[in-house]
């Protein structure tokens, strides 16, 4: 059926990701899943809306404006973030992993001290993963500012463990004025570079 001609095109992963992007950004779903006996069936309906929105970019610099797919992924990326934290429901969870992909230092500091001075006023509990410190200091700088306080934050190190393959949370103290009580990897890193 419909179904199956539509998976040839494009990826069902993508179609539920569609959908729950219109859900967030224009309040309306694209599909709607619709209870068929006792199997089930899934119903596909494409909204009108579709023919009438076009997405672009606009560079915030030169004011050029960009089909979405020519427009730099870290700033697209970034503004999905932004727009999923601006209408996460307070109290909420939100789960962001490696939010430093295809973005300039400036972009990832900008966007950590949003989403993070965000999460406390929406009382959000928000999770970022990162293999970034630059992330850890953009927040860590937000705390010696007062932005938001050391009790806000909870920093946690992933490592593998030396008795086998298991993986173990470590948390690192935030203090005050900003410093961590230890950023465990980075003088490895930096060792091994110079």
């Amino acid at each position: 059926g419909f179904l199956d001609m539509l998976s040839y095109f494009v990826s069902p992963r993508f179609i539920l990701f569609a959908d729950d992007l219109a859900r967030l950004v224009i309040g309306r779903r694209l599909l709607e899943s619709v209870e068929g006996g006792s199997t089930g069936r899934l119903l596909f309906r494409i909204s009108p809306i579709l023919s009438l929105v076009e997405l672009s970019y606009e560079d915030p610099y030169t004011g050029l404006e960009l089909p979405v797919e020519q427009a730099p992924d870290g700033a697209i990326d970034a503004l999905l973030i932004r727009r999923v934290v601006e209408r996460a429901p307070r109290g909420s969870l939100v789960v962001v992993e490696e939010p430093e992909n295809h973005k300039n230092p400036g972009l990832l500091i900008e966007l950590a001290r949003y989403v993070a001075r965000s999460a406390v006023e929406k009382e959000m509990t928000l999770v970022m993963t990162s293999h970034n410190t630059l992330l850890l200091h953009a927040v860590a700088k937000l705390v010696e500012e007062q932005g938001i306080s050391p009790e806000d934050v909870a920093v946690h190190y992933l490592e593998r463990g030396k008795e086998g393959p298991w993986t173990r949370a470590r948390r690192i103290a935030i203090y005050s004025d900003g410093t961590f009580e230890e950023l465990p990897g980075l003088d490895k890193v930096l060792v091994s570079l110079f």
